[in-house]
């Protein structure tokens, strides 16, 4: 069992010891910048100003995990870092929300992880016999248990709504899986799609702008179910297919400007056969 002595002695460690002046100089960095005499531009930003950037800098850090650049990780999980703790110190010195403050933002993750493993830090002896699906099964449970008794019981509380489309779909589907609510193989899912994008056409031919609206995002919810039911990440699969059109285009461009017909209106076949080119020299 590990307790609040191993942690601190944890704390101790030269890695945690450097990481923790880290982010003590972070914070007084931030602090100087949105204090008096500080930076204009910071000290004029509010929490709900800073939520696109917190949202623009999560997606850099994704765009770096992709690209596997160590140097881009490093720097764009600053990045992030340093809008998250901008937004707690903001909270901390607006007097109208002073009970939030960085030190409580912290301090809530860290009992939060601790108590919700148990595993580690409660039982006599770490239960090595817990594998990855039961530490989740557990962990749930332990959420479940935190909650206000008197607050909905429905499996789709606290889906946040400053979720993308996409991400939100993948949440729910996933919570509604957890009490059955879920096709148990995958050749179902794709039936599905395939009636779905069956009563897109329909909705087209009918030429009811409404009921389009309303078979395309059917269609997506159950794409967005494919993926998942094949373990398949929806978002950083569809930021993949954005990076390969737009690096196959930008060649496309490229070789038509070669050609001497860049800019011009050019038949669909043509533009096609110069996407072929850039596609395969992609590709080698």
């Amino acid at each position: 069992m590990f307790t609040e002595k191993d942690i601190q002695a944890g704390m101790l460690d030269p890695a945690a010891a450097q990481t923790i002046n880290g982010f003590a100089r972070l914070y007084s960095i931030i602090r100087i910048l949105y204090g008096p005499g500080g930076c204009p531009w910071d000290r004029e930003q509010t929490p709900r100003s800073m939520r696109e950037h917190l949202v623009e800098e999560t997606y850099e850090v994704l765009d770096a995990i992709d690209q596997d650049n160590d140097a881009h990780i490093q720097e764009e999980l600053g990045d992030t870092a340093l809008v998250i703790t901008m937004i707690a110190h903001m909270y901390e010195c607006d007097s109208n929300t002073a009970s939030i403050t960085t030190t409580g933002v912290f301090a809530d993750i860290c009992e939060k992880l601790i108590r919700r493993h148990p595993h580690v830090f409660k039982a006599t002896k770490p239960d090595l016999a817990l594998d990855s699906a039961g530490v989740l099964s557990q962990w749930e449970k332990i959420k479940q248990q935190e909650k206000d008794v008197s607050e909905s019981v429905s499996v789709l509380d606290n889906i946040t709504g400053g979720l993308t489309p996409l991400e939100r779909a993948m949440k729910l589907q996933k919570r509604a899986a957890k009490i059955g609510f879920d096709w148990p193989e995958v050749a179902p899912v794709f039936d599905k799609v395939q009636e779905e994008l069956k009563e897109l056409v329909e909705a087209v031919v009918s030429g009811d702008a409404t009921a389009i609206e309303d078979e395309i995002g059917d269609l997506l919810f159950t794409v967005v179910n494919l993926a998942r039911k094949l373990n398949i990440h929806p978002t950083p699969a569809l930021n993949s297919a954005n990076r390969k059109f737009e690096s196959r285009f930008r060649l496309t461009e490229e070789l038509l400007h070669q050609d001497g017909r860049a800019g011009a209106q050019l038949e669909l076949d043509l533009l096609d056969a110069y996407w072929e080119k850039a596609k395969d020299n992609l590709e080698r």
